[in-house]
């Protein structure tokens, strides 16, 4: 058995909190601007963020080098893009795996048949 400080195999807690999951989520196929990704996470997943809650989100994944952030203008108006980097998929992805391991554990335990 392996000894580490991680919950279960591919446990990121930069993944694990609930909006931040919800981001790379969103983030995940395609490049999205702040709008879309608040849009993304009410509709899908009914999640209310407030824009501030929002962009902390977004600034943790940015300086965690799981996203990049695109800053530009439009016209006149400032905007900015969101993408998913290679390690920001890889730690979705291996978060997932785990988590979904770890799940198939439990389920095992609870759908055992009674001796």
């Amino acid at each position: 058995m392996r000894k580490t400080s991680e919950a279960w195999q591919g446990f990121d807690g930069m993944v694990h909190e609930p909006a931040r999951l919800v981001i790379l989520e969103a983030l995940y196929q395609q490049e999205l601007n702040f709008s879309e990704i608040r849009e993304y996470i009410i509709n899908k997943h009914g999640l209310l963020l407030t824009d501030g809650n929002l962009a902390s989100h977004l600034l943790k994944l940015e300086k965690a080098r799981y996203i990049s952030a695109d800053r530009h203008y439009e016209g006149r108006k400032p905007t900015t893009r969101y993408t998913i980097s290679d390690d920001g998929k890889k730690a979705f992805e291996e978060y997932l795996n785990g988590t979904s391991e770890v799940i198939k554990m439990a389920l095992k335990l609870i759908t055992k048949p009674a001796q």
